[in-house]
C-alpha cells in the first residue's frame, strides 16, 4: 500500500502533519491540498488504528498511478 504523506499546498510541498495543522486551524474552509503525482484535490486524514496519517483523493473514483487511498 502506497499512501500519500506529502501534498502541494499554495505552490509548496508540505507534509501530512503540516496539512493537519492547517486543516484543524480552519475547519470551515476547503483547503486546496493537491496530489504531488496527479494534481487532483486531496483530504488530510489523521492516523487510525490500521493506517498512519495520510491523504486521500477527494474524488473517490480518482485514479492515481502513484498513490492508492488505503481502500
Amino acid at each position: 500500500m502506497n499512501l500519500a504523506t506529502e501534498c502541494r499546498y499554495n505552490g509548496k510541498i508540505i507534509s501530512i502533519q503540516a496539512a493537519l495543522v492547517i486543516r484543524d486551524a480552519n475547519k470551515s474552509l476547503v483547503h486546496p491540498f493537491q496530489c504531488t503525482a496527479c494534481g487532483q484535490l486531496l483530504r488530510a486524514h489523521r492516523r487510525s488504528k490500521t493506517l498512519p496519517s495520510h491523504f486521500k483523493h477527494r474524488d473517490k473514483k480518482a485514479v492515481c498511478e502513484k498513490f492508492d487511498d488505503g481502500r
